[in-house]
């Protein structure tokens, strides 16, 4: 069982539950929101737009209401789409914040993990942290070096922030193509996970992985019963 992004909410309520069932699991961690950092690019516009601190915002002269359930949901999909044509979402969205400042609640509802969850996630055998990048880009879409930057300081941070080495790398949003995969193996890991391989490498650099991301028991039944395309 895998986790990606690290947040302090998934740590919260899964963390008890891998403990008392014995289920082993890697938790996939992005860096710049750990230990009271900026939240990551789409976590704050899920706040942005599901948290109710804003009627409506204005990007880039399109305006966005978030009256309604069906309003937010629209504005999460379209900005969403804004933030990855963008030169980087992290940019485009440190503009938005800008405008559209969130509240301590909600940033601490938000938040990454802490250095002591780190730890205290990683102690034992049953659970395993991993890295996920800094800051969750596209990876494709950034340069080589930011690439190498992505992948190495991960690495480095949550090695120095557990004591522990970080063996596994998880492309953010399943984005890579053979030169990504590349870096991720000359970075030092030994294996990373992917939403749908592309066959552009080594196998154990393309381990695939099933979404459960519906609270549906029909759709996880079909999903474990083999039907994933389905």
């Amino acid at each position: 069982i895998t986790f990606d992004d690290g947040t302090r909410a998934t740590f919260e309520n899964v963390s008890p539950v891998l403990r008392q069932e014995g289920l082993p699991a890697t938790l996939f961690v992005s860096t710049v929101h750990l230990c009271g950092g900026e939240l990551l690019w789409f976590s704050y516009l899920n706040a942005l737009c599901f948290e109710g601190r804003y009627q409506e915002v204005t990007v880039e002269g399109r305006q966005f209401r978030l009256a309604t359930l069906e309003e937010k949901k629209r504005a999460r999909r379209d900005l969403g789409a804004m933030a990855k044509q963008f030169q980087s979402p992290v940019t485009f969205v440190a503009l938005m914040r800008t405008a559209y400042p969130l509240p301590p609640e909600t940033l601490h509802e938000y938040a990454g993990m802490t250095s002591d969850q780190l730890v205290a996630a990683g102690e034992g055998d049953l659970v395993e942290i991993g890295s996920h990048t800094v800051t969750h880009p596209f990876l494709t879409g950034v340069s080589p070096a930011e690439q190498t930057r992505e992948i190495s300081e991960s690495k480095r941070v949550l090695a120095v922030l557990t004591g522990k080495p970080v063996r596994y790398f998880a492309y953010p949003g399943g984005d890579y193509d053979g030169a990504v995969l590349a870096r991720v193996r000359d970075s030092g890991y030994e294996a990373a996970l992917a939403t749908r391989p592309r066959r552009v490498g080594p196998g154990r650099f393309e381990i695939g992985r099933v979404g459960i991301y519906s609270p549906s028991m029909l759709k996880l039944k079909l999903k474990a019963a083999g039907f994933v395309e389905f």
